[in-house]
């Protein structure tokens, strides 16, 4: 048996007293114990049964727990900026004029490049370019981030970022972030538009086959439509690789005959919920049918794709998507490794725990490797 992953001290001061109380007095029983909350065989049923031969990340220790258990309970400023708005129905405070602190690389990003860059668009959002020197590197990564289409680029997503940069700095990649228009003032239509756009920019530098993209939640949906676009196009443009971070690739979440655990999901996951899901999906498909290939590419061909790695979570509300979405890749010529993460909360290899850095790791050897 394996201690439920996800703990990380981030947030203990920002709690009130009541709840930093429980706290400490659910860490002090597990120490005194010996033992945390612990992860559930059928857990571990679950993530074996999502496609062929998935590595399974179980994390460990109580503080790798107390992510999991407390970290959302209150920590509004690094957290709210990757998740959706329920029931609003206007946009994020996406920036139109001029980019918002929480859309700004932080230092710690910036530092592992000599230059920094960043082009807005003219309609909106902007293309950030971290580089080493004015030539190109050998390699490029275009990173497409989530929030369900309604949240711009967050904390946890430069951290994210910026602990891949580590590694791709010493590896003669060059880093390239798209803050996209968001939903409901932009549709898939102008968001996917300006997602080409900037991967052409990439192509008028570096090879396709140099070129990997990455992309959490919504980045991840976007990340895959992207590849059948180009594969439409001209398979000679496609990327060298892709990483899939929790992929939200079915904007039909609700449907609950292809996704039997949904609801059951739904009560684990501490962070997605069935009606800012629907106002998101509703927001950003536009005139797309939310079950056609073009809304949800869960539903596409998925033959003749770039390497992928993707990640899952037990835990996660998506995680009955991303199995059928493997498991569709493992029955095409598309190669593809998923990563399950016991009880891990939505996208968690972007957070402060265990099981987050070990996937982490693995992220950044896939993108590393020739």
């Amino acid at each position: 048996m394996q201690f439920i992953p996800g703990l990380n001290v981030i947030g203990i001061s920002e709690m009130s007293f009541t709840k930093s109380l429980l706290a400490a007095l659910i860490i002090t029983s597990g120490i005194l114990t010996g033992q945390g909350a612990i992860a559930t065989d059928s857990a571990y049923e679950e993530a074996r049964s999502c496609g062929e031969n998935p590595n399974i990340i179980a994390g460990g220790g109580i503080m790798d727990w107390f992510v999991n258990t407390f970290f959302w309970l209150e920590n509004p400023d690094k957290n709210d900026s990757i998740l959706p708005i329920a029931g609003s129905t206007e946009a994020a405070p996406h920036t139109q004029q001029a980019e918002s602190e929480s859309t700004k690389p932080p230092r710690g990003l910036a530092r592992h490049f000599e230059r920094h860059i960043h082009v807005e668009f003219a309609d909106s959002g902007y293309f950030h370019f971290f580089r080493d020197q004015s030539n190109p590197a050998a390699r490029a990564l275009l990173y497409l981030h989530g929030g369900a289409y309604v949240q711009p680029l967050g904390y946890w997503h430069w951290k994210f970022l910026e602990e891949l940069a580590g590694a791709a700095s010493n590896h003669d990649m060059d880093m390239f972030v798209l803050d996209y228009p968001l939903a409901p003032a932009f549709t898939l239509d102008a968001i996917e538009q300006q997602t080409l756009q900037a991967y052409r920019i990439l192509l008028e530098q570096y090879p396709a086959e140099t070129i990997a993209i990455a992309g959490d939640s919504a980045g991840g949906h976007l990340a895959l439509n992207l590849m059948l676009q180009l594969k439409a196009e001209d398979t000679n443009i496609l990327p060298g690789k892709a990483v899939l971070i929790a992929p939200w690739v079915d904007l039909y979440i609700d449907n609950r005959d292809k996704y039997p655990n949904i609801d059951r999901l739904l009560k684990r996951d501490k962070m997605l919920n069935m009606s800012d899901l629907r106002f998101a999906a509703d927001s950003v498909k536009g005139d797309r049918h939310e079950d056609s290939p073009l809304a949800s590419p869960i539903n596409a061909d998925l033959n003749g794709l770039p390497s992928i790695l993707m990640t899952a979570s037990t835990s996660d509300a998506l995680f009955d998507q991303n199995c059928v979405l493997q498991k569709k890749l493992e029955a095409s010529t598309t190669s593809s490794t998923l990563l399950v993460g016991i009880d891990q909360q939505h996208v968690f290899p972007l957070f402060p725990n265990r099981a987050g850095a070990e996937a982490r790791k693995a992220i950044s050897a896939f993108v590393d490797a020739p």
